[in-house]
């Protein structure tokens, strides 16, 4: 396991994500319009709860990655 896998948030990060992927729940139970914008934004509601739950973001570690691997391998290091 390298480093940047072993990256975790902080309480703060965790209960802003937490924060927002409830209000996104309470958003499409209150302006859900068919079925199809419920799902859809349960679905992006899912994102920041889980990642507050597991405080670990694999979008994060992804970007992170690249850009060690982009400065270890550019050409003015």
């Amino acid at each position: 396991m390298t480093h940047l896998q072993q990256i975790s948030f902080g309480y703060t990060e965790r209960a802003s994500r937490a924060f927002i992927g409830f209000m996104l729940l309470i958003i499409s139970f209150s302006f859900a319009i068919s079925t199809a914008t419920f799902a859809a934004m349960h679905l992006a509601a899912m994102y920041p709860l889980l990642t507050a739950l597991v405080a670990w973001d694999p979008v994060y570690i992804i970007v992170e990655t690249v850009r060690q691997r982009l400065i270890e391998y550019s050409i003015f290091h």
